[in-house]
């Protein structure tokens, strides 16, 4: 999936050569099963070009290779993602409407990671209540003023940091941040360096694999994430046939 984009430049395919699978008609018609993911990729390549009115031979779109974008916290849904640049509202597909990337990112958490979204807030509120509930009014002396303004100063870290927990979820904004800087690839540094390998598909590989292996701000952020999941899941009460059942289909999931 990574090296994609990074054979393109080396002038290699989708399918690395190989053939379309022609029995294989798309998971609405065929299913999930009987096609390589490369071969589903051609598939949906050429069916959004047909659906878009992209020229055959031109490419759909500059390809998002920097990680599989993981919608839900669920991680039952993910998107490969081609983007072009729209110039204004009058550019965007028919059937489309333009939306405001604050909108898009809050409709994602509310319906996309809801579980996630729901914990975050409820820890936001009880820091605030909390932070509100440190000075109670009354009089102190030099030393116990000093001491309220720390807890006060922790208090506030801990809540720009349960805050900042929640970005490794909003990948919108991580796009928009793509498509700002150009859309670049995230073996772009690599593509220009010499090499003594003459191979063509070989040389490529190599550059997939030292990109892959210096992809580490998308390493840490899935680090975060799955950090995040697990936090979450792991305070959040049981459902109702799970306390039944002693909590053992809980763990389960």
């Amino acid at each position: 999936m990574h090296g994609v984009r990074i054979r393109e430049n080396f002038g290699i395919d989708v399918l690395e050569g190989a053939k379309p699978n022609a029995g294989w008609l798309g998971p609405e018609m065929s299913g999930e099963d009987g096609a390589t993911f490369k071969e589903k990729l051609h598939w949906a390549i050429g069916e959004a070009k047909a659906r878009f009115r992209v020229d055959d031979k031109k490419p759909l779109g500059a390809y998002y290779d920097f990680e599989l974008l993981q919608v839900d916290e669920k991680n039952n849904m993910q998107i490969l993602l081609y983007g072009s640049l729209s110039r204004d509202e009058n550019d965007i597909l028919p059937g489309h409407i333009w939306v405001e990337r604050e909108f898009l990112e809050v409709q994602n958490m509310k319906y996309y990671c809801p579980t996630v979204l729901q914990a975050c807030l409820k820890e936001q509120r009880d820091l605030v209540e909390h932070y509100h509930r440190l000075d109670d009014g009354t009089l102190k002396p030099q030393e116990e003023i000093l001491l309220l303004r720390e807890k006060r100063e922790d208090m506030k870290a801990k809540l720009d940091m349960v805050i900042e927990q929640q970005t490794s979820l909003k990948w919108v904004n991580r796009v928009i941040m793509w498509c700002a800087d150009k859309m670049p690839s995230f073996g772009d540094s690599f593509l220009g360096e010499k090499s003594s390998i003459s191979d063509t598909t070989a040389r490529a590989a190599d550059v997939v694999e030292k990109a892959i292996a210096n992809n580490m701000m998308t390493d840490a952020r899935n680090n975060r994430r799955r950090a995040l999941l697990k936090k979450v899941h792991c305070t959040a009460p049981l459902p109702p046939k799970a306390v039944e059942d002693g909590g053992s289909r809980a763990r389960g999931q």
